[in-house]
């Protein structure tokens, strides 16, 4: 591996380590100081409806998005500049 290589994999690793002690931190010390809202989200996170609304809403915007990128890459194959789009998407 190059030395860039080498070095966004390092930075990669970092931030991701970093946003895991952040989140685990974060919500236990709010947890703590709020027990009763934390049992209020946990009512409904758990709650079936809001699962499906949320799993749908999940399936939407995976759809649009999958979409989007299929006409970029058709925009990229029939386009005399590909170079340039490429480094759009």
């Amino acid at each position: 591996m190059s030395d860039s290589q080498s070095g966004a994999m390092i930075s990669i690793g970092a931030d991701c380590s970093a946003m895991g002690l952040r989140n685990g931190v974060c919500v236990d010390l709010w947890g703590a100081k709020n027990p009763d809202l934390m049992k209020i989200n946990e009512i409904e996170e758990k709650d079936e409806r809001n699962q499906l609304i949320r799993s749908k809403a999940q399936a939407i915007s995976g759809e649009i998005l999958h979409w989007l990128l299929m006409a970029g890459a058709w925009v990229c194959i029939f386009s005399t500049h590909h170079y340039g789009l490429f480094l759009l998407l």
